[in-house]
């Protein structure tokens, strides 16, 4: 790696042990000799290079030599665990996609690891990340019936996952969607708010619940009535042209009314009504 034109800092670090574990067997390890490393860390504005001299050991039973391993940095790494942490931060807390985070680092810290070695980093910490034990209860408790959004990315090309968490084990995923370039809010809106989608949700306005589902089931029926393609707008007066009987027609109408309130309370409420038509 080489650093051009660029005002960094370097520090000397001594991480000498006299006797740790064997990295095999367990058993005690004197200090045999010193081995040097050098590794990058991050500053305010500058990076920061690490020379750093490490005790290598000696495990008797095991006839095996390995060096101590400080802290704050992986084995055989070049980049210290506080580049890694803000590199993964980045892109599972600020949302950002992974060939981008090299710029930002860049951009921030004056340093730009690989986009391969953003991956093989954030690929790790999940490889870490229990999602039934630490996550998947909550999102399930919290679900507001909006589906999770998950971004998959390979060079330019960008697959969008539609994720329904409280859904059974196998059985989550919605929908998808192929992309080329950059994902942006606009794009991710797009895919997932569709003419099935209830005003409430897209105005931002509440969460999700029944009657919102109650409204995509009326428009779905609306377009197998009508037969009219998927991408035309819903338009409450079009009922009227359909063949349903007038008792059809007002459920119908109920279930596309704009307010949440003017809806069947349940999908109960709805199936009894049908039942009555029978």
């Amino acid at each position: 790696m080489t650093i051009n034109q660029t005002i960094c800092q370097v520090r000397e670090i001594a991480y000498l042990l006299p006797t740790i574990p064997c990295d095999r067997c367990r058993q005690p390890a004197a200090r045999f000799s010193n081995a040097e490393r050098v590794a990058i860390d991050l500053d305010l504005d500058r990076p920061t290079l690490l020379l750093i001299t490490v005790s290598v050991h000696f495990c008797v039973p095991c006839r095996h030599y390995f060096r101590a391993q400080p802290p704050f940095l992986r084995p055989d790494a070049s980049y210290t665990n506080r580049v890694v942490a803000t590199a993964v931060a980045a892109v599972y807390n600020d949302r950002m996609a992974m060939r981008r985070v090299p710029d930002r680092l860049a951009r921030d810290f004056w340093i730009r690891p690989s986009e391969a070695s953003i991956r093989q980093w954030c690929h790790a910490y999940r490889s870490h990340f229990d999602f039934v034990t630490d996550y998947q209860p909550w999102v399930v408790q919290e679900f507001s019936g909006v589906l999770c959004v998950d971004e998959v990315y390979q060079g330019q090309i960008a697959i969008l996952f539609a994720v329904d968490p409280a859904a059974p084990d196998g059985d989550r995923l919605m929908g998808y969607q192929l992309l080329q370039g950059d994902v942006d809010a606009a794009m991710v809106e797009h895919f997932t708010l569709n003419k099935y989608t209830s005003q409430e949700i897209r105005g931002g306005c509440r969460p999700a619940d029944a009657r919102s589902d109650l409204y995509a089931l009326g428009a779905i029926w609306y377009d197998l009535t009508l037969r009219r393609p998927g991408d035309e707008p819903i338009l409450l007066p079009k009922v009227d042209e359909t063949a349903l009987p007038d008792d059809a027609k007002g459920i119908l109408r109920s279930l596309l009314a704009p307010q949440p309130n003017k809806r069947p309370a349940s999908a109960k409420e709805v199936s009894e009504w049908l039942e009555l038509l029978a």
